[in-house]
């Protein structure tokens, strides 16, 4: 079944049913895909990124082209949860004036937003 192409299945279902046969020819290269990968790990930066060419991103993508099974997914999934609970995350910093400088934002948005539709007022509960 996998073997069978895309053309192949539209020809047995188009004289049978031929609103669902559309022309499709399979998916455009990933050309354009590989530009913007390799456009976004240079404005990444760092070591190996900058000299990163389309052969090794295309090398990449067909080594992993792979079909997951579903409890190599539920495995993903649980890891990449794992790591995100490893994750140390620093307590907020607040100070006075970064509270002050909050509620002065509120209040601005507050405005602007009455200053667009002053019959909002009645709806709009924004707190300072």
């Amino acid at each position: 079944m996998d073997e069978l192409k895309p053309e192949t299945v539209n020809a047995c279902w188009k004289n049978l049913w031929s609103e669902a046969i559309h022309d499709f020819k399979g998916f455009r290269g990933i050309g354009g895909e590989v530009k913007k990968i390799i456009r976004t790990a240079r404005e990444v930066g760092g070591e190996g990124f900058i000299d990163m060419v389309g052969e090794e991103v295309e090398e990449h993508i067909e080594e992993h082209q792979e079909v997951l099974t579903n409890e190599e997914l539920v495995d993903l999934v649980k890891s990449s949860t794992e790591e995100e609970e490893e994750i140390e995350v620093e307590p907020a910093m607040w100070t006075l004036e970064k509270i002050g400088e909050v509620f002065r934002m509120a209040q601005n948005l507050k405005e602007k937003i009455m200053d667009y539709d002053p019959l909002t007022k009645h709806s709009i509960k924004v707190t300072v």
